[in-house]
């Protein structure tokens, strides 16, 4: 996928663990749309609220475009 700097983006929890016995039942990606600030490598730089307590860098795997991003037509 291609992402550019200002565009808006989901990020995918498939990687992460979590504390909850099964995945059934746990959120597949957080439903937050995130703005990308920086480009770095593979990687990229996503603006992110003051109380997070994660990285701020994610690898194009973690991410979906938002699809209100892409022009129909």
């Amino acid at each position: 996928p291609d992402f550019n700097v200002e565009d808006s983006v989901f990020i995918i929890k498939k990687i992460w663990s979590t504390d909850r016995l099964s995945n059934k039942l746990d959120f597949l990606f957080i439903c937050t749309l995130y703005k990308i600030v920086d480009r770095a490598g593979y990687s990229y730089v996503l603006e992110v609220l003051a109380i997070w307590r994660g990285l701020k860098v994610f690898y194009i795997d973690c991410l979906r475009k938002d699809l209100g991003n892409l022009l129909l037509g």
